[in-house]
């Protein structure tokens, strides 16, 4: 009981240095998020909107202040708001959520059954043509790296 609580305790104190060094490196980006966002209207926007676009989001606050708001926000479940999609972001994750758990089930299963069957085979014909083929082409699969077959898919 003892080390899963030490391990509890680490794996937290890991999520927070993590947390806060990725937080840390986007503060420091080279990308301007307010230029980012206005993107081509930088011309129509005018030059006073600019601070106050800052100080809406927040980013006239200092580097902790964020954090810790962003954290505390983190904690309480509250993941902030798209403005790709103009929702909060627990809504956009929520809604593409079950399509997503539906092709990963499907997939696994899939990849089981097949694994399973050509398993079979290839141990009931060992050492002759099947089992050969087999083990080339789940040798061959298996040393592709698996975003270039998400590409390909």
């Amino acid at each position: 009981m003892r080390s899963a609580l030490l391990l509890f305790v680490r794996f937290v104190c890991l999520l927070t240095v993590t947390a806060a060094g990725v937080f840390i490196l986007l503060s420091y980006s080279p990308i301007d998020p307010i230029r980012a966002y206005i993107g081509n209207d930088l011309l129509h926007v005018p030059p006073e909107q600019y601070p106050a676009i800052a100080a809406r989001w927040g980013l006239d606050q200092p580097l902790w202040q964020r954090f810790w708001i962003w954290f505390s926000q983190m904690l309480r479940g509250d993941l902030g708001y798209s403005m790709l999609y103009n929702a909060p972001v627990s809504e956009v994750i929520s809604a593409r959520l079950g399509p997503s758990l539906a092709l990963l089930i499907s997939a696994w299963l899939l990849s089981g059954i097949a694994g399973l069957l050509l398993g079979l085979v290839a141990g009931r014909y060992l050492n002759r043509w099947p089992d050969k083929i087999i083990s080339a082409l789940s040798y061959l699969l298996a040393s592709i790296p698996t975003f270039w077959i998400g590409l390909l898919l």
